[in-house]
């Protein structure tokens, strides 16, 4: 969702329109729609921590979630348990969100659509994505939300 402004006559797309977003239950809400389509009795999400609540394009985020939680719990074989861990390092400066797969094949060696959608959402949103297969039980994605998209009870005081 991007919001128009016009110039001289002209629409131009700038920047996203954000919102505050409790980014814990927008969590909760996608990994219980991942875990009832896919593996109603065995699929688990977890958070780690509690999120940090973010101003953030609300539909960005949610698509976001539901493409790294898909990713990490669609790579479990059938018949195993899959897992997904969602947390921050709520560090104010800079939140550092990770989604971790308790199968390690999720984000690593084989780059996935669902992988390059959740990169083109946070560089949209002026963040940072990568991946590392060498953290944790699996493999872990990870992304940064930049400033601009912290609330202002996330920013470190002024000296």
């Amino acid at each position: 969702m991007f919001r128009r402004k016009e110039a001289a006559g002209q629409a131009a797309l700038v920047e996203p329109v954000c919102n505050l977003v409790n980014s814990s239950q927008a969590v909760r809400e996608i990994g219980q729609m991942w875990v009832e389509r896919l593996w109603p009795d065995t699929a688990e999400v977890r958070l780690a921590s509690a999120l940090p609540p973010l101003s953030y394009p609300p539909a960005d985020f949610w698509r976001l979630m539901e493409a790294l939680i898909g990713a990490a719990l669609s790579a479990c074989p059938r018949g195993e348990s899959p897992m997904a861990v969602v947390g921050c390092n709520g560090d104010p400066r800079v939140p550092l969100f990770s989604v971790s797969s308790s199968d390690g094949a999720a984000f690593a060696g084989v780059w996935s659509e669902e992988l390059d959608v959740a990169r083109a959402i946070v560089e949209r949103n002026g963040g940072r994505f990568w991946t590392d297969s060498r953290y944790g039980p699996g493999c872990t994605a990870f992304f940064t939300v930049p400033s601009a998209h912290r609330t202002s009870a996330a920013r470190p005081p002024l000296s």
